[in-house]
């Protein structure tokens, strides 16, 4: 008798254990990924270009994306502003994405300090590769500024027969560079795509599993530019 009394608290256990475990990855599922947006782009913009895009290939209902750009009062972007905005960003989001890349600078240079904080909050860093302003030379990616942020997922964007875009910042610090639809080629987007796919698998992981993850997959491909299927399949 005791024994069989021994077997079925045992027996409860194990099913209060698993469901627990099931709860809890169903929470896990279910909590809301944010992405921190940070374009050079207007608020019209943003909500009539970026937003449906990124719902368009997140397949996650539970993610959002959100304008952090900073503005002026004539609702301009404003570089002034932008490391304070940075600051603020605890707890405010899971990926903190930056829709461009600049050559650095002195002014650029003081910013790293804040994005360096993001690891340690528990916050991914994902920006594109970038491209110079029109009258300027590209560079390798080490001399800008994302490229001297330490884990930050730098990536790019491809255009006709997979040639990377062209005058766009290159180097080993590109995780790879992805290539939009036909009908969205040349327009920048190759890097939304992707933060909308890792928002929708953001929580398969803990936050500070990705950055090794993502190098991880990208070192056993035989491509190039491995494709974003191959970091998030469906």
């Amino acid at each position: 008798m005791k024994k069989i009394i021994f077997v079925s608290i045992l027996f409860l256990q194990s099913q209060i254990f698993a469901a627990d475990a099931v709860v809890t990855d169903s929470k896990i599922a279910d909590s809301k990924t944010t992405v921190a947006y940070f374009g050079k782009i207007t608020e019209i913009e943003f909500n009539e270009k970026i937003k449906p895009i990124f719902h368009g290939n997140s397949n996650c209902k539970t993610c959002e994306i959100v304008n952090w750009t900073p503005y002026d009062v004539n609702q301009k972007y404003d570089e002034d502003q932008l490391q304070d905005k940075i600051s603020q960003l605890k707890n405010r989001a899971q990926i903190v994405f930056f829709d461009w890349n600049d050559k650095a600078t002195q002014k650029s240079n003081d910013l790293i300090p804040e994005l360096q904080k993001l690891k340690g909050q528990g916050q991914i860093l994902v920006a594109s590769a970038g491209v110079p302003s029109s009258d300027d030379k590209s560079c390798p990616l080490y001399q800008t500024l994302f490229g001297k942020i330490d884990d930050a997922i730098i990536v790019g964007e491809l255009i006709q027969n997979d040639i990377l875009w062209p005058k766009c910042f290159f180097g080993p610090e590109m995780l790879t560079a992805i290539r939009p639809p036909r009908d969205q080629t040349g327009k920048g987007i190759g890097p939304l795509n992707f933060v909308a796919r890792f928002a929708g698998h953001f929580n398969k992981r803990k936050p500070e599993e990705w950055a090794s993850y993502l190098k991880a997959k990208k070192a056993k491909t035989k491509r190039i530019w491995p494709e974003v299927e191959e970091f998030f399949p469906r």
